[in-house]
């Protein structure tokens, strides 16, 4: 089984107890798109040889894709690993690190990678006119005949979906519990 990870950057705010990147002093999460421009995600990939372990391979993907150098003391930990749409066989396992104050001369984007990067605010991801879910009838895997329903954030430049957006669905109640309140409802 291969392991694919995604990373997603952050900084624990003091007396907030939020994580995201801090721009102009508000706390952010941060995106790429990929070329073909219709994929948000967070910087990751697949695990190589030469990595000891997912940490490594976040670590070494988040410089290759967008040049941003981020300390394995900076990892803060994990969420669960999820499946991909792809087989349900490959894992994506969301790694969550600090970054800090984001700066763009931080960045160098890896241009047969990553069109561009953006940031949506943690209050913006929050805010309930932004959140709504798709529903789908069924999946093409056996456990999904039901079908299934994911979350999508607007509100933004960018759409946030797919498997973007369940990390993020899983994520906003730990950083932001008092703020993020919507609940993904699945109807037959």
């Amino acid at each position: 089984m291969d392991i694919v990870l995604d990373l997603l950057t952050g900084q624990l705010l003091s007396g907030e107890g939020n994580w995201g990147c801090i721009i102009k002093g508000k706390d952010h999460l941060m995106y790429m798109t990929g070329l073909d421009a219709a994929s948000e995600c967070f910087p990751g990939g697949m695990m190589d040889d030469t990595d000891h372990d997912l940490i490594t391979t976040a670590l070494r993907e988040t410089q290759e894709e967008i040049g941003l150098k981020i300390p394995r003391e900076a990892v803060w930990g994990s969420l669960q690993s999820l499946p991909s749409r792809v087989n349900g066989k490959t894992l994506v396992t969301p790694i969550i690190a600090s970054i800090g104050e984001l700066q763009n001369h931080n960045l160098h984007l890896n241009k047969t990678e990553v069109e561009r990067v953006f940031t949506r605010t943690i209050s913006s991801l929050c805010d309930r006119k932004n959140v709504g879910s798709t529903q789908f009838k069924r999946g093409k895997l056996p456990s999904l005949k039901s079908g299934y329903t994911l979350p999508v954030y607007l509100g933004g430049e960018h759409r946030i979906w797919g498997l973007t957006a369940i990390t993020l669905h899983m994520l906003l109640p730990i950083l932001a519990p008092g703020l993020y309140k919507f609940n993904l409802l699945h109807k037959n």
